[in-house]
């Protein structure tokens, strides 16, 4: 299972960092940092919400700085897809972020 969740992890994170559009670089995004926490505890996080993924990161050693950018590209995701309102946020710096995330994972 965890190997599974590597390899589906390269491809969320090859997915993300290519994508053009907001709202699927934030789907990517979410789906690469749920299966990174999975491949890194061992247990299944591909469904959890923010509040488990946080939990299961802050057990497995993670920086209080990677949980609070994890949290704060969840609540932007979120934002987009629930709220349809129109990411102001800067696609490349978002990039970023998430790749400091994955690294910290």
């Amino acid at each position: 299972a965890r190997q599974r969740a590597k390899q589906e992890l390269r491809t969320s994170k090859t997915a993300a960092q290519q994508a053009k559009v907001a709202d699927h670089f934030y789907a990517q995004a979410q789906s690469a940092i749920r299966l990174a926490v999975t491949y890194r505890s061992g247990e299944n996080h591909r469904t959890a919400n923010i509040d488990t993924l946080c939990e299961a990161m802050l057990s497995t050693g993670i920086s209080e700085r990677a949980i609070s950018q994890t949290r704060r590209l969840f609540t932007t995701a979120d934002a987009l897809r629930f709220a349809g309102k129109e990411s102001k946020s800067d696609l490349p710096k978002a990039k970023s972020e998430l790749e400091g995330i994955l690294k910290a994972l």
